[in-house]
């Protein structure tokens, strides 16, 4: 009986400039196509699997528009043959060797329109959070597209109360096309056009007081706060201050709002994407009251 931990992370979907939900009103398009539509996205290919709708508000499930997004994207990698080897017997099998072939592996998400909040799984092998926004920027055929990162509203609402900042500490890989931050006065563009002109494709900064001295509070706050909305690839952002004359750090990546359940798929079987669409409604229904709190 092979068990599995499955991981899902929180995200607001923003389409700056647009006018109406396009990611919604595309999955409406999809779905019903027999081919879904395949985009390439860092190499690989990527498509719908598999989709379907849930009620949104089971208590009144006659509302209009009370639905939400169950969808599995498949991730093809056309570049690697797939090998299959036998416990206890030598050699292997060889898949995909054709040039139209490849590893397939599947990321499955929940999307709820009413609030433009998506729930994607972890996994390894799949869609991560960079190629999610691709995903979606290409398949809506819109420029810009972020994935905001939902963090724990009580760190938040520490965060807002926080008194003294001595210093913050953020953590971010450089995008492949600096087009992802086309507004020059965003905060964190010259941080991130300087490591591309070094070459770097992570950047690591603290911005820290002298001895016996704090940064301007709300200013940082402010720093914060946009860094988390603007930027997909953080993946460290900290902030070290002082409350009651205590020192007080604030790990806000590791606050996220995230869901994790184990799968049991039965005697003799294994875990496969059926069984974390069956189960993502759980991690939607467990932090439902959150998530509408979160978006009012």
């Amino acid at each position: 009986m092979a068990t599995k931990e499955v991981k899902f992370d929180y995200f607001l979907v923003k389409t700056p400039g647009q006018t109406h939900d396009v990611f919604d009103q595309n999955l409406i398009n999809e779905n019903q196509l027999i081919n879904k539509t395949e985009v390439d996205v860092f190499g690989y290919t990527l498509r719908i699997g598999s989709m379907r709708k849930l009620k949104r508000n089971i208590s009144l499930p006659d509302l209009v528009d009370n639905y939400l997004w169950v969808v599995s994207v498949e991730r093809i990698n056309l570049t690697d043959e797939a090998y299959v080897g036998k416990k206890g017997k030598a050699g292997r099998a060889t898949y995909a060797a054709n040039p139209d072939e490849g590893p397939l592996s599947d990321t499955v998400f929940l999307y709820d329109p009413k609030t433009a909040v998506i729930i994607v799984q972890r996994a390894r092998g799949g869609v991560n959070q960079s190629g999610m926004i691709n995903y979606i920027s290409k398949l809506c055929k819109v420029d810009e597209v972020e994935l905001e990162v939902m963090i724990d509203p009580k760190v938040l609402d520490k965060l807002d109360k926080i008194p003294m900042v001595k210093s913050i500490e953020y953590s971010i890989a450089t995008p492949t096309q600096l087009g992802e931050y086309k507004d020059d006065q965003r905060g964190i563009f010259g941080d991130i056009k300087l490591a591309k002109l070094l070459g770097g494709s992570n950047l690591k900064l603290v911005i820290g007081a002298d001895k016996n001295e704090y940064l301007e509070t709300k200013k940082a706050i402010e720093k914060v706060k946009m860094i988390l909305k603007t930027s997909q690839k953080v993946s460290v952002m900290k902030v070290n201050g002082t409350k009651d004359g205590e020192e007080e750090i604030l790990d806000l990546i590791n606050k996220r709002i995230q869901y994790k359940e184990r799968i049991n798929p039965g005697r003799g079987k294994k875990v496969s994407y059926v069984h974390i669409m069956d189960t993502i409604e759980n991690a939607y229904r467990s932090r439902e009251k959150i998530i509408i709190d979160y978006t009012k």
